[in-house]
């Protein structure tokens, strides 16, 4: 698994690496993973952020296959656009047997995710057929950050079969993530987040 550089937009000359889970969990004192699930009855309960030190991990395998995600984690002030959880069919695809993964669509080639309370990290496991961008947005719509695969990893012609890519974003404020790519499609098979 590859570990991508982010670029900062508040400083377009700074390019940094972004350090592995287990650095980010050191350096902000984290003393544990909570697993999170779908929820599939609607709430007016507000969420609280998540508890401190906690990076959160989106139970994707909890989703029904061919269910449209939008909502189903709202309770922790998480909602999507444009996503869709399936197993995949494609062999090109690598996941684990039977697993549910996130693919954008209906539209083909980007998922949106929207957070109530602002992150400073988010790391996802994407598989795709061509370069895959995550760009994260502040609460005034700015883009702040980007991050992508680049094409010559992501995609040969040779290339029969795909493999996951570690995306990692880490920076204050981010309200708004969009993973995008080009004609192409798109699964992300693993999402954690660091409020």
């Amino acid at each position: 698994m590859k570990t991508l550089t982010v670029n900062q937009h508040r400083n377009p000359t700074n390019v940094m690496t972004v350090p592995k889970s287990s650095q980010c969990m050191s350096k902000w004192g984290i003393k544990q993973t909570l697993t999170v699930s779908p929820q599939r009855v609607s709430s007016t309960f507000q969420p609280a952020p998540p508890p401190p030190s906690t990076i959160i991990r989106l139970e994707l395998e909890a989703l029904n296959c061919f269910e449209t995600v939008e909502s189903q984690f709202d309770l922790w002030g998480i909602k999507f656009k444009n996503a869709i959880a399936l197993q995949p069919s494609n062999p090109a695809f690598i996941t684990q047997p039977d697993q549910i993964v996130l693919m954008s669509g209906p539209d083909s080639g980007f998922l949106e995710i929207d957070f109530r309370h602002p992150l400073q990290y988010i790391e996802a496991q994407v598989i795709s057929s061509q370069s895959t961008i995550l760009s994260a947005y502040n609460s005034k719509d700015q883009e702040i950050a980007t991050t992508y695969t680049p094409a010559s990893e992501s995609t040969t012609a040779k290339a029969s079969v795909l493999s996951p890519t570690l995306l990692q974003i880490q920076t204050e404020d981010i309200h708004k993530v969009i993973f995008s790519t080009f004609d192409g499609q798109l699964i992300i098979n693993e999402l954690k987040l660091y409020f």
